[in-house]
């Protein structure tokens, strides 16, 4: 048996018409690049001394590639 899960948020139609369809995880790629910057822009102003972590939400989308 294998599974097989993406990562991504590209093309949804390709994930869901290949055979077998592919399970995902949708990732929020453009609040990870600004949450990326904001840090990156503290660290090089010295607003912050800390290193810092950001937690933002995701989501799997379960297909053929993966059942339950």
């Amino acid at each position: 048996d294998l599974e097989l899960i993406s990562t991504g948020n590209g093309d949804q139609q390709q994930e869901e018409f290949a055979v077998p369809s592919l399970s995902v995880v949708n990732v929020p790629i453009d609040e990870m690049a600004e949450q990326c910057m904001n840090l990156l822009y503290k660290q090089l102003t010295y607003e912050s001394k800390s290193v810092d972590s950001v937690i933002l939400p995701t989501k799997f989308i379960a297909r053929e590639s993966c059942p339950n």
